[in-house]
């Protein structure tokens, strides 16, 4: 079941402070986890260069317009997905 922003705005004042830990603590092991599929997918796509079909110029152009990241943070991204591909115990650790 997804749980929705509202849902969540609307539990926390329910929630112990042990409860509102485990939950901050599991958002933030989720969120690890979908920035290292994210990186994966990333380094793929950097690598069949999939971002010229698209006719941007660059890959961070096409970053910036498809995933709304700025230029200087779609640029950081794209170089720690193409470094990853070279470290596979970093990128197991990460994931």
């Amino acid at each position: 079941m997804v749980t929705t922003a509202a849902e969540t705005a609307r539990d926390l004042p329910e929630l112990t402070s042990e409860g509102l830990e485990a939950a901050l603590v599991g958002a933030a092991a989720m969120e690890a986890a979908s920035k290292a599929r994210f990186l994966a997918l990333l380094g793929e796509f950097m690598a069949r260069q999939g971002w010229e079909a698209s006719g941007c110029v660059s890959a961070v152009q096409w970053l910036s317009w498809r995933c709304g990241l700025g230029p200087t943070v779609a640029s950081e991204h794209i170089r720690v997905a193409t470094a990853l591909r070279e470290l596979p115990a970093i990128s197991a650790a990460l994931a």
